[in-house]
């Protein structure tokens, strides 16, 4: 068998080699790593892969909105809006609304045209 003293060294030289691979695989993510670019007041679309019974997956919405962000929690958590409700996300789940004035003579109230990003346009 493996005698105590040979044992021990294998454990410390294995944790050495987990500290190491840990250190270069944060320094990985931290150069491609970037903070959120949402702001208060941008609009946003929401990840939100609810299934409905009966409805064909592929054919459901996973993107719901435009939601618009009322406060930055921290780096990472917003609060959305839409219609009333409110909700706190992880950036993860927003995606920037591209949201255009409307044309003038256009119905009261409604300011805004929304246009679906093409990168979320299923086909």
């Amino acid at each position: 068998g493996i005698n105590p003293p040979n044992l021990e060294s294998m454990r410390r030289l294995a944790q050495e080699e987990a500290k190491l691979k840990m250190r270069t695989q944060k320094e990985v993510f931290d150069r491609r790593a970037r903070s959120p670019p949402f702001q208060e007041n941008d609009w946003v679309w929401v990840y939100d892969p609810k299934r409905k019974r009966g409805v064909c997956p592929k054919l459901q919405p996973v993107w719901t909105g435009p939601w618009v962000i009322v406060k930055r929690q921290n780096d990472v958590l917003f609060d959305v809006q839409l219609a009333g409700k409110r909700r706190r996300l992880h950036a993860n789940r927003l995606v920037k609304a591209n949201v255009r004035p409307k044309e003038e003579g256009k119905e009261e109230g409604d300011n805004v045209r929304l246009v679906t990003p093409i990168s979320h346009v299923d086909c």
